[in-house]
């Protein structure tokens, strides 16, 4: 599946790092918050040539910006997919050379598995989450939905 992501726009990202440059807060603490704006602004942002124009950051924003996958309700991380990783190897007794009769087996009980969790779904039934992950997911979303009527600072 191709999925083409919208995200914020790498020119607002920019303007709102220069913005906060030029905030109240960071000119008092320019001396304590120089390491960290300098190790954001040449891996995440891009530093600025003596023409001012930004040279590429080591991460492009594209690659790091998730305001698209907010929007769309699909995850940030894949914790999900480390999560399946562990149990599908802890369904192989952890063994570091299972046998092809083992690995069989264990894709057998995974079908099972992934059979009944789609019956639960199709039943109506959400996908189980730490009720603490639901929480900072909606305060992330809620921002997301309002990030055009924010300030920067």
């Amino acid at each position: 599946m191709l999925l083409v992501l919208a995200y914020v726009p790498k020119d607002k990202v920019v303007d709102a790092f220069e913005k906060l440059l030029d905030t109240y807060f960071y000119i008092q603490n320019e001396k304590e918050l120089m390491p960290i704006i300098d190790y954001f602004e040449g891996n995440w942002i891009g530093r600025l040539h003596r023409n001012k124009k930004r040279r590429e950051p080591n991460f492009p924003i594209n690659i790091w910006n998730c305001y698209s996958l907010v929007s769309a309700d699909l995850p940030r991380t894949n914790n999900s997919v480390e999560g399946w990783h562990n149990c599908f190897s802890a369904m192989l007794n952890s063994s570091s050379h299972p046998t092809i009769w083992k690995f069989i087996n264990a894709l057998q009980k995974e079908k099972q598995l992934n059979r009944m969790k789609i019956k639960q779904y199709v039943a109506g039934m959400e996908p189980s989450s730490k009720k603490i992950y639901k929480d900072w997911n909606a305060k992330i979303k809620k921002i997301c939905i309002d990030y055009e009527n924010r300030t920067i600072d």
